[in-house]
């Protein structure tokens, strides 16, 4: 769900199973209102990507800051490659 103002930080965590995994490339797809008209897409304006084996994000590491267009697609991130332990 998103927030009434436009520089409000949201995020989403994922937690990985396996006692080893590599993490490679994230993809987003950004939402498009179908049901609006004119169908807009709902990008998100700015992506950072902390990849970490712990909640608080000690030990890991942290990509910069991706300005995102507001463009109809997947958008593709591997500029990374970190293993978690």
């Amino acid at each position: 769900m998103g927030t009434p103002h436009a520089n409000s930080s949201e995020y989403l965590i994922y937690q990985l199973i396996q006692p080893i995994c590599i993490v490679s490339a994230i993809e987003i797809l950004p939402y498009k209102a179908r049901f609006q008209a004119g169908m807009p897409i709902y990008a998100p304006m700015l992506v950072t990507v902390t990849v970490s084996y712990d909640e608080k994000c000690k030990g890991g590491w942290k990509s910069r800051p991706y300005v995102i267009q507001n463009l109809d697609g997947i958008l593709f991130f591997k500029s990374f490659l970190y293993f978690i332990f």
